[in-house]
């Protein structure tokens, strides 16, 4: 991700870190909140919420909002 990029809510990105994918459901600062629910593999990672703050350094866009 570019500096400049900015995600937007319904985003659908990856992490490089954890390489979970999530649907951004808010846009923070440094952050975005993701629904990682959209995975086939949720109920295998054992988390406790669907819901998970995302560092934007360690994303990287999958598909845009339309």
């Amino acid at each position: 991700m570019s500096v400049s990029e900015e995600f937007l809510v319904g985003d659908i990105v990856k992490s490089t870190r954890e390489g979970w994918v999530a649907e951004v459901t808010a846009v923070l600062t440094n952050t975005v909140i993701g629904d990682v629910s959209i995975m086939e593999e949720f109920q295998q990672l054992g988390l406790e919420f669907e819901k998970q703050v995302l560092l934007k350094s360690e994303l990287e866009l999958i598909e845009r909002a339309s």
